[in-house]
């Protein structure tokens, strides 16, 4: 973490699941399990530093025809739909209730995507779609809970990349 900090502009990092879980643990919102591999930067000296760093760290990046996320987005999201809806996020994670928003994030609901959604409600699913989707269905509904391959979907969902007429599918998809 210190090595990708130290290196600036010449590295790019975006948000994923386990960077979010390192922010709730370190706040006490969320318990360390023992899989956890956070436990160095939770007692380091700079500890502080290194949470403000991965705080502000963007959800999503788009430079060059490529649309860099952790896990996955919507079919009905364009790049800059992706970037605006990163961007409420980022704004709530650097902002002075923080703390408060990590508490309302957890959970698999709203599992549909609307453009009315409002609230935490609103920034739990970008935040789950950017972070954890796998497989959604062409009426918009998402799936949270199957954590295998493409080769996993549930009757009737697609993984995220497969779905037709995905208006991301005219930039490069840089995720995993």
């Amino acid at each position: 973490l210190r090595h990708i900090r130290s290196l600036g502009d010449r590295a790019q990092a975006v948000l994923g699941n386990h960077d979010l879980h390192l922010l709730a643990v370190s706040q006490g919102i969320r318990p360390l399990h023992a899989t956890d591999t956070l436990h160095d930067i939770l007692i380091a000296p700079d500890r502080d530093e290194l949470l403000d760093w991965v705080r502000h760290r963007p959800l999503a990046l788009f430079e060059n025809g490529h649309l860099l996320f952790h896990a996955g987005v919507l079919p009905e999201w364009d790049a800059g739909k992706v970037m605006a809806l990163a961007h409420e996020v980022e704004t709530m994670l650097r902002g002075p209730d923080w703390v408060d928003f990590l508490r309302q994030m957890y959970g698999n609901e709203p599992a549909v995507w609307s453009d009315d959604l409002q609230g935490h409600d609103r920034l739990r699913c970008i935040i789950n779609t950017l972070t954890r989707i796998r497989f959604c269905r062409p009426d918009g509904g998402i799936d949270f809970k199957i954590k295998e391959g493409a080769g996993a979907a549930p009757e009737g969902y697609l993984p995220w990349f497969d779905m037709p007429g995905r208006k991301t599918a005219d930039v490069t998809c840089v995720f995993g």
